[in-house]
């Protein structure tokens, strides 16, 4: 584990050095970033760096990590800052995001915000709405946000709720770690694709030499270019080069093999769990204006376990019971190819987009619309809010 000296990495003039020091920047993006760190002082304060350290914030792992992208990651960061200092409740979030125990919840709230700002809409903080119960009752309650489409007129409630992985996925065994390491440390970074089964002999126990074995046949698919599997006890995977997949979507479909990995019965945990979190967050919304969810996931499995098109078969359904409810939108955010550009699926009323950031940085957002919501909104806000995603 990297020691840190506090004294090093405790001030933001630091960090505007250092920028000299990340390879992979263009000078345009260096002086952006270096300007970032000049606006991020201002709004976080001087001293926020030394606190950020002493309370384990998790922005301070981010600034301590001198690469492109935590770099580019960082400027969008203060662009959203900078472009929403005006809006109402602004200060609120702010006090979040300074917060360690809710600074993942107030960014992402922060950024889904940004998004429909720069396509065009008039955004609001934690605005009051009333909320009628189950027993009829009303209640006031706080949404994380709400955006006005000021050419129509249209008021819309939005609440961010990130997905976490779950208790049961925890418990059975920390299988997720396996998985993100075997993405990030190999796959996306040669660029390589995986369709992937575990057997129900999969566990902790085997987990190191199967990434170990993954790991070899990925090396011999980027020497090769060329499609190739390993069948054991513990797992049926296919690997191929993202430009040459046709083989393993034949390979694929013929051992009855979705995308990315699936396995035992307990991976169903984070459809489920996506399920009841936009049961829960229903309770934010009102009745008389439309709803949207959104949910971060990129902490979870959701999107390498599963086929999209399963995510969006049984959440759309779910969202289907919910008159008031427009639109769920699940994100993940994942590497990719630096010069990648915005690529979109459409699956009948609902798309799946999937957009770069910065550097390597790419974001999926599937945009699951609910056919059976009672309150219209105009077509000019519905391509608005697409633009936000797209």
């Amino acid at each position: 584990m990297m020691s840190i000296n506090i004294r090093d990495y405790g001030t933001w003039d630091k960090y505007v050095l250092l920028c000299d020091e990340v390879a992979g920047l263009t000078n345009h993006e260096r002086k952006r970033v270096q300007g970032a760190f000049s606006h991020l002082r201002q709004v976080l304060g001087e001293k926020f760096v030394i606190r950020a350290f002493k309370e384990g914030h998790p922005l301070f792992g981010t600034l301590i990590n001198n690469v492109a992208i935590t770099r580019l990651w960082l400027a969008r960061f203060s662009d959203a800052l900078q472009a929403l200092r005006e809006v109402e409740g602004f200060q609120g979030l702010l006090r979040r995001i300074k917060r360690s125990d809710q600074f993942a919840e107030g960014s992402s709230v922060l950024d889904v915000a940004f998004q429909f700002h720069s396509a065009g809409f008039k955004v609001t903080f934690d605005p009051q709405v009333m909320v009628t119960l189950q027993g009829g009752e009303k209640r006031l309650k706080v949404p994380d946000i709400k955006i006005v489409n000021e050419e129509t007129g249209e008021e819309i409630i939005v609440e961010v709720s990130i997905l976490e992985i779950g208790a049961a996925f925890r418990e059975s065994f920390d299988t997720s770690s396996f998985s993100l390491r075997l993405f990030t440390e190999v796959l996306q970074l040669a660029g390589l694709t995986i369709h992937a089964r575990m057997s129900d002999a999969f566990d902790e126990d085997c987990v190191d030499e199967v990434f170990k074995n993954l790991a070899a046949l990925s090396n011999e698919v980027t020497r090769a270019g060329k499609f190739r599997a390993l069948v054991d006890q513990y797992i049926e995977a296919g690997i191929a080069p993202d430009s040459n997949k046709a083989e393993l979507i034949r390979w694929a479909t013929e051992h009855g093999i979705g995308d990315g990995f699936t396995g035992p019965s307990i991976w169903f945990d984070e459809i489920s769990r996506a399920r009841m979190k936009i049961r829960d967050k229903l309770a934010q919304l009102p009745e008389d204006r439309p709803g949207i969810i959104v949910i971060p996931a990129t902490d979870t499995m959701l999107f390498h376990y599963y086929n999209i098109g399963l995510i969006i078969n049984v959440l759309s359904e779910e969202i289907s019971r919910y008159p008031k409810l427009w639109s769920v939108m699940l994100s993940h955010n994942h590497l990719g190819d630096r010069d990648k550009v915005t690529k979109v699926v459409v699956a009948g009323s609902h798309k799946v987009v999937d957009k770069p950031l910065a550097d390597a940085l790419q974001r999926k957002t599937a945009i699951l619309r609910n056919e059976a919501c009672a309150l219209p909104i105009t077509k000019v806000t519905q391509d608005k809010i697409e633009r936000a995603f797209s």
